[in-house]
């Protein structure tokens, strides 16, 4: 009777750190969707040094019949591991188009092992296989651990590693904080890249929800500078039914080419989402 005490207060805040993924559509959601689904997203950028400059989203994920929900074809326009990254700040991968077969080795609670094999467009093509493990480790009430584990080949960048971690604390009912460590190793790079964030979740209503996120990208590689700071805050609102959302999101970056002067800017997009589980909004 205890454990099953513990482990439904546990799923709190799993389904709450669950349900925000899906909102906005995070980098570990994207990870994870095994069913058809169509993402497609309009808007623009305005920043300092980039000027005006539109923004376009596609991601098409199709479930393949009578494959006992093992296999599906991605076709994406933002790779899964950049999405932190492209959301505040501007990156040559924005434009990056990719597609490949996702083979669901083991799909459960709390284990997931993800197997990826398709090609880049840089507009060269660029081959890559991927593996991916990850775990969720429910830690008492109110704490969620997910280490995740990457494994890939690229023909530009050779093997690789990456590791994220991502810690989730449920403050209250409304609140969620996130704290996120990522290093990134490759055949092509002399040191290891590191990508720690911070990110707080706050529910607004029903319909609406913002994100506060503080994150850096710093290169072991000499001179040992981090390259950039970044602090972004996300206004999403889900506008008609639950498929149709409206995201703003200002941010500053700090860039070590400017020397670390303040450089604002701000991304404005429409985005529909077909498919998948959008039904399910998080609770407020």
């Amino acid at each position: 009777m205890v454990d099953r005490g513990h482990a439904s207060v546990s799923r709190g805040v799993t389904d709450m750190a669950s349900s925000i993924d899906a909102f906005f559509a995070s980098d570990v959601y994207e990870e994870s969707l095994n069913v058809t689904r169509f993402r497609v997203g309009l808007g623009f950028r305005v920043a300092e040094y980039d000027g005006v400059e539109p923004l376009a989203r596609l991601r098409v994920n199709l479930s393949l019949p009578y494959t006992a929900r093992r296999f599906n074809v991605v076709i994406s326009s933002l790779s899964d591991d950049d999405e932190i990254d492209a959301r505040v700040a501007h990156s040559d991968e924005d434009s990056d188009v990719a597609g490949f077969l996702r083979f669901f080795l083991i799909e459960g609670d709390p284990l997931q092992i993800v197997l990826d094999g398709g090609t880049r467009l840089r507009p060269e093509p660029d081959p890559f296989v991927r593996a991916r493990v990850r775990r969720e480790v429910p830690l008492g009430a109110h704490n969620l651990l997910r280490p995740t584990q990457f494994f890939f080949w690229e023909l530009q960048e050779g093997l690789g590693t990456r590791t994220r971690v991502d810690f989730d604390r449920q403050l209250n009912h409304k609140t969620l904080l996130r704290l996120r460590g990522q290093a990134t190793m490759t055949e092509s790079s002399d040191g290891v890249e590191l990508e720690p964030a911070a990110l707080m979740f706050r529910n607004l209503n029903r319909r609406s929800w913002l994100r506060l996120e503080l994150s850096l990208d710093y290169d072991t590689d000499p001179p040992r500078v981090v390259d950039r700071y970044t602090a972004g805050l996300s206004y999403r609102r889900a506008v008609w039914r639950n498929w149709l959302f409206v995201e703003v999101e200002p941010y500053f970056r700090f860039e070590q080419e400017h020397d670390y002067g303040p450089s604002p800017g701000v991304d404005v997009r429409v985005e529909t989402l077909i498919g998948g589980d959008y039904g399910r909004l998080p609770s407020p």
